[in-house]
């Protein structure tokens, strides 16, 4: 891309992040706190807090036991699951960028920028909006090397993020969904769903659970 071009695409990114583009500043590495504090959260308030609100209620003394039993899907058995976009965000994004993809920032950054940079219709909505005017065939650039940007982030993680571990056909069926999270004009009507074995289910769930165990116990260890 040329220089107008460069200097364009720093100007939406600039928009769309909602912050002024600044030059590279070195960032001092965070040690020894837990990110819950970081975000100012309690841990009954994280995920992992909150499962103790899953299942029946305790019984209350005096009352008959409760009869509640688990009820499995006839499906069960079946050796494969469907999982949505909507699916695939909870079990892999939503404990850092939250239900609505707003992050905490600055520690987590929102996912909305991001995405909806992938789209030149959602960009020059933004554009018109700023009243800016910009050139048809740079927009289709910063859409390329956004979306580029983002395929990276979701396959190896980035600086501060760990890798999602998705697969291709699982990145295919998030992408849809993080657009409708976005708001990118048309997202709504494209939803994609991708089949996976129960034990790679089994896996993303107990990855899952590691990763709020390691950050449960840094938290405890310092709110303590």
């Amino acid at each position: 891309m040329h220089m107008r071009g460069f200097g364009t695409a720093l100007t939406i990114a600039a928009m769309l992040s909602g912050q002024a583009a600044e030059p590279h500043r070195t960032v001092t590495a965070v040690e020894g706190e837990s990110w819950s504090n970081h975000i100012h959260r309690t841990f009954n308030e994280t995920s992992m807090g909150k499962t103790g609100d899953l299942g029946p209620a305790p019984p209350v003394p005096g009352d008959p036991a409760s009869s509640w039993r688990l009820e499995l899907s006839p499906n069960f058995a079946a050796p494969a699951v469907t999982l949505q976009g909507a699916d695939l965000y909870r079990l892999n994004c939503r404990g850092c960028h939250g239900e609505l993809g707003h992050g905490a920032p600055p520690e987590i950054n929102s996912v909305i920028g991001p995405v909806q940079a992938t789209s030149v219709t959602a960009t020059t909505q933004k554009m018109k909006a700023a009243g800016r005017d910009i050139n048809p065939a740079d927009l289709v650039q910063v859409a390329r090397e956004s979306k580029t940007l983002l395929l990276q982030r979701l396959h190896v993680g980035g600086q501060h993020m760990p890798p999602p571990t998705l697969t291709e056909p699982e990145i295919r069926t998030l992408l849809p969904y993080l657009q409708q999270l976005s708001d990118v004009p048309g997202a709504g009507n494209n939803r994609v769903t991708v089949k996976i074995s129960r034990s790679r289910l089994a896996a993303t769930l107990s990855g899952k659970m590691f990763r709020q165990a390691a950050s449960l116990v840094r938290a405890l260890n310092h709110e303590t």
